[in-house]
């Protein structure tokens, strides 16, 4: 490698030297000249090389794209690139220096030995500018000297000037400090010792500095409360990924946090923090937040959702296993209002309970482009048997623009189906609907058929549920087979695609597959809480198979019969 730049085997007549068998028609000089002198056409050939791999640190093609950069000039430049494109150790560019060798009292531990010349500085920086991507998720045999580090760091303040993405997974080293690239755009770390506090806060000090371009970062692992709070310094991040660390979330952390002027996607855990739902002020700020995935107890999540200042959310996912206080009986809330107009606290008492019909009123009251919403809840007691589904839907009725709708946790299902078209008016839009089964834990003392199909929706109710909402593809919830007449009236030519039905019986499964023949003619899938039980849906299934295939013959026949 250290000799390829003026390798004599590299020739642009190579490939015109070729002998060729009589009869084959000579290339054409002029196209042959357009495709090697296109750098772009050649290094796209050879980034497919290189990505044909499922470790992208260690392509299976790196020997063909050596052999690849000495055919020819043309294919030097473009075949290098995709060869350094990735790394996941700094020794295979340091071994290109003649004076980093072991060291004598161990084979596995380098250093730089001598001074090294400016040939020898020139042949690293020609290969170093081309490494984009650096993944380290496992602890390397062949270690270098910390001196070494020192010396480098002093040489080089970036080892890989045009570095933009790093993955460390694996123990942390002073050594990531050398990747903290002005052109670095997406970061990825993970602590596994607390002794490595020292280093991230490091690390995120340099590059809060230097990294103008870092937009996307996650941190995980064991961060303290002093080393997370850095974090928000990091000022041109869109993107933020947090999991796992409530324990290290401080109100200096979050007042940074929604001090940032550029933050669109944020992923939080709240689970078990150092700091109570009454310390955060009512206003938290995220001008600019869109995306929102935030999970840990729910109190926390209740008044963190409510302080954000935003009014271009688009995707909130919430998940909570706190027990949780029921929906009230109180009318949901109508008023609408802006992001700047809308109350921070909700209109209960600090030291009651948070209602999740609160929450869901106010994300359809202040959030009316929201087209995604997941929600998560914790189980909760069957002694509210008033909670039904509906109930939770009716507050994102001012949310037209949902495309995507799952509410799942220990709640009755919709219990009619008058219930059913109350959900499809609610979002006629919906393309993804998930609406939770039923809630009662088999082998309960109220865990009966009859108690089941008392809250089980009819094909009738699907019948007008997709007449309501023509885009749905994936749809969730239990159904109530029994007693269908048989199918009649016109096709409903739904495009749904994927059926969840969770317990559900098929108790005629004839009659069931003609039905959901008639209203979803292109379903593809129909998945069932236990595929293998003796519920009948695999046998619709296969029936909807044999239909779909008739269908497709009979159009067939008829193109054939217009031709």
């Amino acid at each position: 490698m250290a000799n390829l730049i003026s390798d004599p085997r590299i020739d642009d007549t190579t490939a015109s030297t070729v002998a060729k068998p009589e009869g084959v028609i000579q290339d054409k000089p002029l196209a042959r000249m357009q495709v090697l002198g296109n750098q772009d056409v050649l290094r796209e050939i050879f980034s497919h090389l290189a990505s044909n791999s499922d470790d992208p640190a260690n392509p299976k093609n790196k020997g063909v794209l050596f052999r690849a950069a000495l055919t020819c000039k043309a294919f030097m430049e473009p075949a290098l690139d995709s060869l350094w494109w990735s790394m996941s150790s700094f020794m295979p560019l340091l071994k290109l220096l003649q004076n980093f060798q072991p060291i004598e009292d161990g084979d596995n531990i380098f250093a730089f030995c001598n001074s090294f010349s400016v040939e020898d500085w020139a042949r690293f920086d020609y290969h170093a500018k081309r490494v984009r991507e650096f993944y380290y998720h496992t602890v390397q045999t062949q270690k270098i000297n910390m001196c070494t580090l020192f010396h480098l760091g002093q040489c080089r303040s970036a080892v890989f000037p045009n570095l933009q993405r790093v993955t460390w997974t694996a123990s942390l080293s002073p050594s990531i400090i050398l990747l903290a690239s002005s052109t670095l755009k997406y970061l990825d770390v993970k602590t596994n010792e607390s002794g490595d506090n020292a280093i991230i806060m490091t690390l995120i000090s340099v590059l809060s500095h230097r990294a103008q371009f870092l937009t996307d970062a996650t941190f995980r692992g064991v961060l303290s409360k002093s080393c997370l709070a850095l974090v928000p310094k990091i000022s041109p991040l869109v993107t933020l990924t947090v999991p796992d660390l409530g324990a290290s979330i401080s109100m200096t952390f979050l007042r940074g946090l929604g001090a940032m002027g550029r933050l669109q996607n944020l992923r939080i855990d709240l689970q078990n923090p150092a700091i109570t739902p009454i310390m955060l002020p009512g206003r938290i700020g995220f001008p600019e937040l869109r995306t929102l995935h935030i999970s840990g107890q729910f109190d926390m999540i209740h008044k963190f959702i409510t302080g954000i200042v935003s009014d271009q959310m688009v995707s909130i996912s919430v998940s909570s296993k706190q027990t949780i206080k029921p929906p009230s009986s109180k009318a949901t809330p109508t008023k609408k209002g802006s992001a700047s107009q809308r109350p921070t606290l909700l209109e209960h008492d600090s030291q009651e309970p948070p209602d999740i019909l609160d929450l869901l009123g106010f994300i359809g009251n202040c959030w009316h482009h929201l087209a995604r919403l997941d929600v998560d809840l914790p189980n909760m007691s069957p002694k509210y048997p008033d909670t039904t589904s509906f109930t939770l839907f009716q507050p994102l009725q001012n949310c037209h623009a949902l495309t995507s709708i799952s509410i799942n946790g220990f709640m009755r299902p919709p219990s009619s189906d008058q219930d059913i078209v109350d959900i499809g008016c609610s979002c006629p839009g919906v393309q993804n609907l998930s609406i939770p089964f039923s809630p009662l834990p088999k082998g309960s003392s109220t865990d009966t058929s009859i108690t089941r199909l008392q809250h089980t929706p009819t094909i009738l109710g699907l019948r007008l549920l997709a007449q309501l909402c023509p885009h749905l593809t994936t749809l969730q919830l239990s159904l109530d087979t029994s007693g269908l007449p048989n199918a009649t009236g016109e096709p409903l030519a739904h495009g749904l695609q994927v059926l969840s039905v969770g317990d559900s019986q098929a108790k005629d499964v004839y009659l069931v597959a003609t039905h959901l023949d008639c209203l979803f003619p292109r379903l593809k899938t129909i998945q069932a809480t236990d595929p293998v039980a003796p519920n009948g849906w695999g046998m619709v299934e296969k029936i909807l198979r044999v239909c779909q295939a008739v269908r497709s013959a009979e159009r067939k026949r008829i193109a054939v019969g217009k031709l």
